[in-house]
């Protein structure tokens, strides 16, 4: 009886033993079915994100070609605006340069004028001269005459050259380049 009993009583802690660890595999499979559904959605969302991050890698690298782009139209604009500056240098100088040879052109005209009217007030008062002497000498008619003619002919064809003479400098002066042009090459008498 003793024996039968300590068998029973033995046989009913592994049964006990046997329950226990069919409810712990049992939580077990469940818990490990759980972490595989969760595993294989995990999986999904990589798989789902990997698409998002090809195309923005592909992204990243069409952005370093606008950027690279920006940078070298940046550089261009940069010697772009050193040429305008240095461009605009050079127009102010020339603007200068100009304004310069246009007072130096007017300022030579003006005296140019006033040399053709001071050869033209000579002219006049040399023929008023000649005119004054030809009614006041005493001599013969013959020789009053010949005297005033050839006197006024010397002056009217010496008033002539004279005119001559400046016109043909002043169009030498228009007609010579501007870089070419000094004040002292068309100064009166140097030419």
């Amino acid at each position: 009886m003793v024996l039968a009993d300590q068998r029973q009583n033995v046989s009913n802690k592994r049964q006990a033993k046997h329950d226990e660890l069919h409810s712990k595999c049992h939580q077990v499979n469940t818990i490990t079915a759980t972490m595989k559904e969760k595993f294989n959605g995990l999986q999904k969302t990589v798989a789902t994100m990997a698409k998002p991050v090809i195309v923005a890698g592909e992204q990243v690298s069409a952005a370093q070609l606008i950027i690279q782009a920006h940078e070298a139209a940046k550089q261009e604009h940069r010697e772009a605006e050193m040429k305008l500056d240095a461009h605009k240098e050079r127009v102010t100088t020339m603007n200068k340069l100009h304004r310069e040879l246009s007072n130096e052109k007017e300022m030579i005209a003006n005296e140019l004028g006033n040399v053709n009217r001071m050869h033209e007030d000579v002219g006049a008062s040399s023929s008023s001269s000649s005119s004054s002497v030809l009614s006041s000498s005493v001599g013969s008619k013959r020789e009053r005459a010949s005297s005033s003619s050839s006197s006024s002919s010397s002056s009217s064809s010496s008033s002539r050259t004279a005119k001559r003479q400046q016109k043909k400098r002043v169009r030498q002066w228009q007609n010579t380049r501007v870089n070419g042009c000094t004040k002292k090459e068309w100064r009166i008498g140097t030419v």
